[in-house]
């Protein structure tokens, strides 16, 4: 189809226009920085007086109570708060909530956070953005943050509950065979007998227990159990089988623990979600 000079002009004018009036309705905010939520979301005070809460543009941080979801809350404290920030608003999310590129001065704290290795570069949200994709690779080659550990659970599938378990079942695994203890984000002592070994939120293995021992299996001070036989025997290992038929491993935190089961050799029945059951 023939455009005339003419319509090719009139169209052209158009989308200009059209640019022009986005640029005019982009909002930028200043203000103090009075809240830090978590590692990518702090509330900001504008005209002294207004409180708004803000979603970081293209970055997710982990969610509090996983692995380094404090230290990434504390990182951006460290960053913004209590100092005059700009905020250059992209767009709202579903709660209503500002999302945007957050400035102290000449320093994008947005990108700051991915190049500690605190925040992941939300590609679901900002596919584009090379600056920040690229500030990733160089936080995961460098293993610093959170890329310090092999596969750690991405927020979002963090909070649909796809958290890494069998993941998380090798390491605690590999935590009991060389005779590690569970350390609890509130400083608690637990050995691998314990049904809470490796089970919290947030805490680490370690060869040296400080701290108090658990009150249930004795931390440091019994590090085994006599009523949850983990050996192996002439003909294999001993698993745990409950009532219902599903069967767990002996790094499981249900091992032994229900009222009702028996120790066996043959597994049989559902391996268990957590710990994989034979299969581990």
């Amino acid at each position: 189809m023939y455009h005339s000079p003419q319509n090719i002009l009139a169209r052209l004018i158009v989308c200009v226009f059209l640019f022009l009036a986005t640029l005019l309705h982009a909002e930028t905010i200043t203000g103090k920085c009075v809240g830090v939520t978590d590692g990518d979301t702090a509330t900001i005070l504008v005209d002294g007086n207004r409180q708004e809460k803000i979603r970081f543009w293209g970055i997710d941080a982990p969610e509090s109570k996983q692995d380094f979801g404090q230290v990434a809350k504390k990182k951006l404290s460290d960053l913004i708060f209590g100092k005059e920030v700009s905020v250059y608003i992209t767009s709202q999310d579903r709660y209503g909530r500002n999302i945007g590129k957050v400035y102290v001065g000449n320093v994008y704290a947005n990108l700051e956070m991915i190049k500690s290795g605190l925040a992941w570069h939300y590609a679901q949200y900002a596919p584009n953005d090379t600056i920040l994709a690229k500030a990733e690779q160089e936080a995961r080659s460098k293993k610093v943050g959170l890329w310090s550990h092999a596969t750690p659970t991405p927020p979002w599938q963090w909070r649909r509950g796809d958290r890494n378990d069998q993941g998380n079942a090798s390491e605690k695994q590999a935590a009991s065979a060389s005779g590690k203890y569970w350390i609890s984000g509130t400083g608690k002592v637990h050995n691998s007998s314990c049904r809470f070994y490796g089970s919290s939120d947030s805490g680490r293995y370690s060869d040296s227990p400080h701290g108090a021992n658990c009150k249930v299996c004795g931390g440091a001070g019994n590090k085994t159990k006599t009523d949850s036989p983990t050996e192996e025997n002439e003909e294999g290992t001993k698993y745990w089988v409950t009532s219902t038929g599903k069967t767990h491993a002996p790094h499981c935190r249900y091992y032994g623990k229900t009222k009702r089961g028996h120790y066996t050799t043959k597994p049989t029945g559902d391996n268990c979600k957590k710990c994989g059951g034979a299969g581990f």
